[in-house]
């Protein structure tokens, strides 16, 4: 049974500031723009959303959920249309200070999901991994909106 993200961290280490991660967020640049939400749902577990508006289409969504079980924090990750509808699975591998870095060995791109919060305003997020046998990496900034 997943139990709230706040409650512990693998090795019975405590994740503070865990709720960094709520609020409204928004990425614009010249393909268009980003924007991911994330909420506390009664659970205790975080749910996120997100989506790319290009020209006024959206290209992208995904559904993420951050929670703890089986005493490991763990990422859920589902893009729409890819992986055949069904979420993928990443595990804290690391948390120091203000990064969080999730990691799913099995997967291509991303394999690898790095949070760092700066300050109470932004997320620097980088994603990386393999695709078509290369090294690829995308980085970018979220920026807290109302």
């Amino acid at each position: 049974m997943a139990r709230a993200v706040d409650e512990s961290l693998k090795d019975g280490k405590k994740i503070t500031k865990i709720e960094w991660i709520e609020g409204n967020y928004e990425n614009q640049s010249n393909s268009g723009v980003y924007r991911e939400y994330w909420k506390k749902n009664k659970e205790g577990e975080y749910i996120g959303r997100g989506y790319f508006l290009h020209k006024g289409d959206t290209s992208f969504l995904i559904r993420m959920k951050l929670f703890i079980e089986d005493g490991v924090v763990k990422m859920d990750y589902n893009v729409k249309g890819q992986n055949e509808g069904k979420d993928v699975q990443f595990a804290l591998t690391k948390h120091e200070d203000n990064l969080y870095v999730f990691e799913n060995p099995f997967r291509d791109f991303p394999s690898i999901l790095q949070y760092k919060f700066m300050g109470d305003t932004a997320i620097n997020i980088v994603e990386r991994g393999f695709e078509n046998n290369e090294t690829k990496e995308q980085d970018f900034i979220i920026k807290k909106i109302p």
